[in-house]
């Protein structure tokens, strides 16, 4: 199973069982690969971010602070 296939199984499980009680898992794909297309597909596929290798270490930070602010604000259901 590739990281597409994976993205989108989590996607849809969480879309369709009972898992709207829970927050859908952010994903970040990552690849080597150089092509827009594999990054387009991956965001059309349910990922958060596609990150390329080599990672740089500021762009893989910034990507994980934009999601744990994101997930630190409480939503409207959380609060209900």
């Amino acid at each position: 199973m590739d990281g597409l296939e994976a993205t989108r199984r989590i996607v849809h499980h969480y879309s369709t069982h009972d898992s709207k009680q829970r927050r859908r898992p952010i994903i970040i794909g990552l690849s080597a690969d150089a092509m827009t297309e594999q990054e387009d597909e991956g965001l059309l596929n349910g990922m958060d971010k596609y990150l390329r290798k080599p990672v740089l270490k500021k762009d893989l930070v910034s990507a994980l602070h934009e999601f744990v602010a994101e997930r630190s604000i409480p939503s409207s259901n959380d609060l209900n």
